[in-house]
């Protein structure tokens, strides 16, 4: 599992006000999200009751099972047959925030890497792993 800061890019238009003003905002909401990590999953999951990756997984676990998937040969991404324990071999988490939705879909897939804005989001996902 791997968990990384998303880093924002300059603009190589030459338009160093555009440039700058994107790096304004986006230093603006990468520190509302460091100061807000610390609280950031217990807001979400017990103040608003936030169950999106749960109820995601629960709808695709239906889909795959009224398809009847298991012994048809069925492919993964890469071409290949399913045939670990993994359901996916590998997952990409963008906006990992706290790590809520790599929770969920962590025994599903052999590798999952998370990023996302906020340096300090990703320290609390990395005390997961």
């Amino acid at each position: 599992m791997l968990y990384t800061p998303c880093e924002s890019e300059s603009s190589s238009n030459g338009n160093a006000q555009r440039t700058g003003l994107i790096r304004y905002h986006y230093q603006g909401i990468e520190e509302l999200f460091d100061e807000y990590a610390d609280t950031f999953e217990e807001h979400l999951t017990k103040g608003l009751r936030y169950k999106t990756p749960e109820l995601m997984k629960a709808q695709i676990d239906l889909a795959l099972a009224t398809e009847t998937l298991a012994g048809t040969g069925i492919k993964d991404g890469d071409g290949d047959e399913r045939s670990s324990s993994h359901r996916w071999k590998r997952c990409l988490d963008l906006g990992c925030g706290s790590g809520l939705a790599g929770d969920v879909y962590r025994s599903e897939v052999a590798y999952l890497e998370g990023c996302d804005i906020s340096k300090e989001m990703v320290k609390i996902c990395k005390k997961k792993e």
